[in-house]
């Protein structure tokens, strides 16, 4: 699974280089100068703030994306704690009740325990890197 999200970012990296190019900067920066000549400081500003948003919304999509899995992963980990202790999740009554497991459901249980567990580092990785990142766009948006 690490290699397909590497080769998810690669090609999400690579589209974004052939949207970014010169033409695009020259039309931008062109309507920049007429948003200031036309209506002023704080328009300008404010197409500037919107920019940047769009710009990085890509940044703020993937770091929920590997929010949300590490939620998941996270969540996956207890129910699979609980089936190993002989304890089952009763939203009903919201508690948790004593039940029986047979050899199947333990060793459904221990497969996804293991793919959990293997691919807990690397989305805590990604997590980290995207929110950390991400943190620093909206501190220099903010500036």
């Amino acid at each position: 699974m690490g290699e397909e999200i590497q080769r998810v970012l690669q090609y999400h990296d690579q589209a974004e280089e052939l949207l970014w190019t010169q033409e695009i900067q020259d039309a931008w920066a062109t309507s920049l100068c007429l948003t200031a000549t036309i209506f002023g400081f704080s328009a300008t500003i404010a197409v500037l703030m919107d920019t940047m948003w769009v710009a990085t919304l890509h940044l703020f999509l993937l770091q929920t994306f590997f929010r949300l899995m590490h939620r998941t992963q996270l969540y996956l980990l207890g129910a699979v704690g609980r089936l190993f202790r002989g304890k089952k999740r009763n939203p009903l009554r919201d508690r948790t009740d004593t039940m029986e497991h047979d050899a199947m459901q333990l060793l459904l249980g221990m497969i996804l325990c293991m793919i959990v567990v293997f691919l807990f580092t690397t989305i805590v990785v990604y997590y980290a890197f995207f929110t950390a990142v991400y943190l620093c766009v909206q501190t220099v948006a903010l500036c």
